[in-house]
């Protein structure tokens, strides 16, 4: 993202060099004319890029935000949802079992 900023502003600087009157570069006026509005698309064309960088960046800082969130969740959710085991319950049902089988085979 630093990068745009970068070029932009030396786009500008660019644009900013042209557009003085004291400044004698080669070629005509016309053509000086055109190269400043080629730099003036450019610079637009960065800042919309540099626009689309920044909010790219936040959907991605808001996803990873969100992807914590939502992995926390899922391991509430898998701990709640774990079924627990019934052992005592178990072992008194195969106790009444054996004793009522014990009982009914005298």
């Amino acid at each position: 993202m630093g990068e745009y900023i970068y070029q932009a502003i030396t786009m500008f600087w660019f644009a900013f060099i042209y557009q003085r009157k004291d400044c004698h570069y080669g070629g005509s006026r016309s053509s000086q004319q055109k190269q400043i509005a080629n730099l003036e698309q450019q610079l637009e064309i960065q800042k919309k890029l540099t626009e689309i960088a920044e909010k790219s960046a936040e959907v991605e800082h808001i996803a990873y935000e969100r992807q914590e969130e939502l992995t926390d969740r899922a391991i509430k959710l898998a701990e709640v949802g774990r079924s627990k085991s019934n052992w005592g319950l178990q072992g008194l049902l195969s106790l009444a079992a054996f004793a009522f089988g014990f009982l009914v085979g005298r």
